[in-house]
């Protein structure tokens, strides 16, 4: 699709033929800054990223980026332990698996709530994914990028906006390998482990298919969560979809992928903290090189985006945030 049609498309889905045009309905709810998102997953989806593996250049290379973008925004750092000379938004961990132990580094910063400044959202999506091999470069463009860089421009909007409670933006290390850096942050939290509320992971969410679907899970038990989705669903702006994925027709079934536990959320549940999960299906191009910039319809990753923000204010809006249920 071509740039200059896929801007115009921002303001009105009408002008840009789409196989989801009757589901996406972006006039009226233009918060984010369809431009710079498109920069964000852009930039970490590049060459120059080198698929951003764990430990790797490229993804140091991500760090210095999703930071320098925390700074532009204004969002605040933590303290650094004691003993980190790391950047101010850079957190390191160290997790045993088995008999090894698994290392990488998460981005975190904050936004101090005007209500409740003592409770926090959590907001996650991982940065990581597969590096390069010999047929070219996992770029990770729906996987990670886009959850990255709708993160930051969610950050952005709550940071010129405000929020009743305080948002904590961490873009994970080491998910690829088994939820790693989700496990290093609740290990070594910031803040009081008891004082985390709730989990928005956003993780896949430029891809959605000839039917445009974006997905959202929620973890069971959250009755008011279920009621602010179907209200979402019922205003008919959207094709988003309650409830679990399904693959992508054609895959096979024994490569099923368990959304309850594939991504980061499934640690926060681990903890009995609360999560709605966002994204896309899985589809052709998962773990694949060809999971390029060039495969994605920029109306659908803003549409995307804008949900996930709409979520956002939606629970910021509630009062009471209702205890979370014990299972996954």
């Amino acid at each position: 699709m071509k740039i200059g049609c896929w801007l115009g498309c921002l303001l009105c889905i009408g002008q840009c033929s789409s196989s989801f045009a009757d589901c996406v309905n972006t006039r009226g709810s233009n918060k984010l800054d369809a431009t710079l998102l498109w920069q964000d997953i852009s930039t970490l989806a590049s060459d120059d990223m080198q698929g951003r593996k764990t430990a790797s250049q490229g993804a140091e290379r991500a760090r210095l980026y999703i930071s320098s973008r925390y700074q532009q925004i204004g969002l605040q750092a933590f303290p650094a332990f004691a003993e980190s000379p790391e950047p101010a938004y850079v957190r390191s961990f160290t997790v045993k698996s088995g008999w090894s132990e698994v290392t990488g580094s998460n981005v975190l910063g904050w936004l101090a709530g005007r209500k409740f400044n003592d409770r926090y959202i959590v907001v996650t999506a991982h940065y990581d994914h597969l590096g390069k091999s010999a047929r070219g470069i996992f770029n990770g463009a729906d996987d990670n990028a886009s959850g990255v860089a709708a993160m930051l421009g969610i950050a952005q909007y709550m940071a010129q906006y405000g929020s009743q409670y305080s948002i904590i933006f961490v873009a994970t290390d080491a998910e690829e390998k088994g939820l790693f850096g989700a496990k290093g942050f609740l290990a070594r939290p910031p803040v009081p482990l008891g004082s985390i509320i709730l989990n928005l992971n956003l993780d896949m969410l430029a891809e959605g298919g000839r039917r445009g679907r974006l997905y959202v899970t929620v973890s069971r038990g959250q009755m008011a969560w279920e009621e602010i989705i179907e209200g979402i669903i019922a205003s008919g702006n959207a094709c988003l979809v309650k409830g679990h994925r399904s693959n992508s027709r054609g895959r096979i079934k024994h490569n099923s992928i368990n959304w309850r536990k594939s991504s980061d959320h499934a640690v926060f549940a681990s903890k009995n903290i609360p999560y709605l999960f966002v994204g896309v299906a899985d589809h052709p191009r998962y773990h694949r090189e060809n999971d390029t910039t060039g495969r994605i319809n920029p109306v659908f990753f803003t549409y995307a985006a804008q949900t996930a923000l709409t979520l956002l204010l939606k629970l910021d809006a509630l009062v009471t945030i209702i205890k979370p249920h014990p299972a996954l």
